[in-house]
C-alpha cells in the first residue's frame, strides 16, 4: 500500500474572504478578521469579486494620485498669483506691452519652471510605487497575480497581508 504525503506541495490559496478581502487560505474556514466564511476561488463569482476589488483599489489609487497632484498645484498657483500681485504687478489689461501689462505673463513665466521641476523630478519619485501599481491590469492578469497585487499571499502555510 502506497502512502500519501500529509500535505501536498501545492500551497496555492484556494479560499478568500470576499467580505473584507483581508484573508486567504489554503483550506476552508472562517475569516479571522470579520468572521465571514471563506469563499472558494473555484467559483466564477468569487474570482469576479476579487477582480472587481482589484479594479476598485486601482481606481482609488488613481484618485489619490490625482488629488495629491491637483490640490498642491491649485494652492501653489493661488499663492504665486497673490505674491505677484503683492509685488506690485498690475491687474489691468489696458497696456499694449507684452502680456497686456497684467499679472498673468509674469505668473506664467514664473510658474512654468516651477511645474517643470515638480513634474520632471518630484512627481516621479513620490509616485514611483503608485505608478508601478497602476500599471497592473487586474482584468487580464492571472488570479495569483491579482491576489499578490492586493497584498494577499500565503507564506509558509499561513496567509499574510
Amino acid at each position: 500500500m502506497a502512502s500519501t504525503p500529509y500535505r501536498s506541495g501545492d500551497d496555492a490559496p484556494r479560499y478568500v474572504c470576499i467580505v473584507c478581502f483581508g484573508e486567504i487560505s489554503i483550506g476552508p474556514g472562517a475569516c479571522s478578521r470579520c468572521g465571514a466564511p471563506l469563499s472558494s476561488l473555484d467559483a466564477l463569482e468569487v474570482v469576479t469579486a476579487v477582480r472587481n476589488r482589484a479594479m476598485n483599489v486601482r481606481a482609488k489609487l488613481n484618485r489619490q494620485k490625482n488629488v495629491t497632484v491637483i490640490v498642491p498645484a491649485v494652492l501653489i498657483s493661488v499663492v504665486l498669483f497673490f505674491v505677484l500681485i503683492a509685488a506690485g504687478i498690475p491687474l489691468d489689461y489696458s497696456s499694449n506691452t507684452v502680456g497686456g501689462g497684467s499679472v498673468f505673463m509674469p505668473y506664467f513665466l514664473v510658474s512654468i519652471p516651477i511645474w517643470a521641476v515638480v513634474f520632471v523630478s518630484v512627481y516621479p519619485r513620490v509616485f514611483r510605487q503608485t505608478q508601478a501599481r497602476l500599471k497592473f491590469d487586474p482584468v487580464n492578469a492571472d488570479l495569483p497575480g491579482v491576489l499578490e497585487w492586493l497584498g494577499l499571499r500565503v507564506e509558509g502555510g499561513k496567509a499574510r497581508r
